[in-house]
């Protein structure tokens, strides 16, 4: 098995975010789909092997608990793993590395003592302020051990109502590494979303707000009507005619039971989950939906996170939230791949995509909620000064009203066009190239995973640059060693740093990067590679001054590296410890 080019990145930069960064934690922010738990475990691995680490995992529910371990197992099976989960009726706590529900561990973190990093799944759980279960388990870590990390892992780093999860003043600092949604979908790792114009969009504006977030009871009393749940039903209905598996998220419990029993009538095959509900009933009804025998599954508040149906073809949001997070984690049950899926069809029903914006966007659930609410104040403003006739009673109502006072439902036809039926899921496009200041470069010796002796090898090109509180690498190989096009390559990626010959070895390269032989790269502009998305590359240089550099490297033996000491010994000598 072999970690995927953004995977293997995010753990690089993670590790030299680290490194830079004394004393502050980094987040990896990773789509829903894109493969989280390879990420954990090759930085458990990292952790136990290089640096003799001890780690804990932490998460909120025991169904990512036994896949994480089943991942860490099966990536590296020599690893000592353990679980702590009272769900799971596990109490390990000596193993080197051990994941543990939050629910369990949080008031007995000296059980498990002196740790040196804990990785936290699903991080943008982590509340706010200077209480909850996961600030009391982490003030305890520290308190064991000084120098202990934290290392975050989440598709969502917002919370509902305080914005971003990183910041100097919380736990975690800043973003490590983020993958983009749109070269993941183009390179094959994801499947696209696309949205239609939903059979009705809920009028929020007069609805309150409550811990942040809409209040509960009054937005199932918006959504929870006749009218609305029939067109909903009909539209859900009518699209599932030509898609395989349907996931309705509804306002609240009674909204999901009407809109379940509903669907039944319709003749599609659907259950009804929630929170409060007996936990084999559950089990039963999320099993009958993973194997096929119902073909939709309608939930309130249970779905969000820890819950993979691959064949998942239609999201249905039939409820509100000026939560981002809470949003994207919704439309995110749709990214997954699985046979024969072409694409996910998103239904939004309550003004979400308006509201935070399109996935893919950089200012996602920022400036697109600032936006949102400055239009709906103006629409608002537009619709209290325009009327129309009730043609059954002639009464003069709001053109934004839906029924009149005598009981007629006014017809698509009579009502306005909604602006916000053109806000896209997705915007699908690649950023243009960008010139970025580079703040370092590191040279190092690669060597495939399965690299053996006479393999050649190459040196790896990590380019840094600075944006607020993150440092984002873009890596490139320089094959010194090889011939032919590569070759090619590399000796005009030398000539244009160094005024020596090319270097015939690795080794030799790097002691000329060591020694200041090499042209400092001062910019360098990226962009997406138009023949793989998935990919960044560099498209052009600025370069400083060559040195003077007529010199001759020491043989390798001089420099203290015997190559049959193998890669991992090698690659101990060029990275500093990290600070646990």
């Amino acid at each position: 098995m072999e970690l995927r080019d953004y995977q293997a990145a995010a753990i690089s930069a993670t590790w030299e975010g680290m490194r830079t960064y004394a004393g502050q934690n980094p987040c990896i922010v990773l789509p829903t789909g894109a493969g989280k738990s390879p990420v954990i475990a090759t930085l458990c691995r990292d952790a136990v092997q290089n640096w003799m680490g001890r780690v804990m995992v932490v998460t909120h529910v025991k169904e990512l608990i036994e896949q994480l371990k089943s991942t860490i197992i099966e990536w590296y099976p020599g690893l000592d793993v353990g679980v702590y989960s009272a769900g799971l009726n596990a109490r390990c706590v000596d193993n080197q590395v051990v994941i543990a529900g939050i629910q369990s561990a949080y008031k007995r973190a000296g059980e498990f003592g002196r740790r040196h990093l804990t990785i936290i799944d699903e991080a943008h759980l982590i509340p706010e302020h200077e209480d909850g279960m996961y600030r009391q388990f982490l003030a305890e870590m520290s308190a064991l051990n000084p120098n202990h990390r934290v290392v975050g892992l989440t598709a969502t780093p917002y919370r509902t109502g305080a914005g971003e999860i990183c910041a100097p003043e919380n736990i975690l600092n800043y973003e490590s590494y983020r993958a983009e949604i749109c070269g993941l979908i183009a390179g094959g790792y994801l499947s696209r979303l696309q949205n239609d114009k939903a059979a009705f969009t809920a009028n929020m504006s007069q609805c309150a707000k409550a811990r942040g977030d809409f209040a509960a009871g009054e937005m199932e009393n918006i959504f929870n009507n006749l009218n609305d749940n029939d067109r909903a039903v009909r539209q859900i209905a009518d699209c599932l005619e030509t898609r395989t598996a349907g996931l309705v998220f509804c306002s609240g419990v009674k909204h999901g039971a009407t809109i379940c029993q509903m669907l039944n009538d319709c003749g599609v095959s659907s259950s009804f989950v929630y929170g409060e509900m007996d936990s084999k009933e559950r089990a039963k009804s999320l099993d009958n939906f993973q194997k096929g025998r119902v073909k939709c599954l309608v939930n309130v508040n249970v779905l969000t996170t820890g819950f993979d149906a691959t064949h998942v073809d239609l999201v249905a949001v039939l409820r509100a939230t000026t939560s981002p997070g809470l949003f994207y984690q919704m439309c995110g049950r749709g990214f997954r791949l699985h046979p024969g899926k072409e694409d996910c069809l998103v239904l939004d029903f309550g003004g979400n995509i308006a509201r935070h914006g399109s996935l893919d966007d950089p200012q996602y659930g920022q400036e697109a909620l600032a936006a949102w609410k400055q239009a709906k104040e103006e629409k608002a403003e537009k619709a209290a000064a325009k009327l129309k006739m009730c043609p059954a009673c002639g009464l003069e109502v709001s053109i934004q009203a839906k029924e009149c006072p005598c009981g007629l439902v006014f017809p698509d036809s009579m009502m306005p066009a909604d602006p916000e039926s053109d806000h896209s899921i997705l915007r699908g496009d690649l950023p243009e190239p960008e010139w970025m200041d580079v703040i370092r470069t590191t040279y190092s010796l690669h060597m495939k995973n399965d690299w053996s002796e006479g393999d050649l090898r190459t040196m790896r090109v990590e380019y840094y640059w600075s944006e607020g509180m993150r440092d984002w690498p873009i890596r490139e190989w320089v094959c010194v060693e090889h011939t032919g096009f590569a070759g090619d390559k590399a000796a005009d990626w030398w000539s244009r740093r160094c005024d020596s010959p090319v270097p015939t070895t690795v080794e030799a390269a790097l002691w000329f990067a060591a020694n200041g032989h090499l042209a400092d790269t001062l910019r360098i502009k990226v962009g997406p590679d138009p023949k793989n998305s998935k990919f960044k590359r560099i498209v052009d240089y600025k370069l400083g001054d060559v040195p003077s550099s007529d010199c001759v490297p020491p043989p390798a033996e001089a420099r203290g590296f015997d190559p049959g000491q193998g890669v991992g010994s090698f690659l101990d000598t060029l990275d500093s410890d990290i600070p646990f």
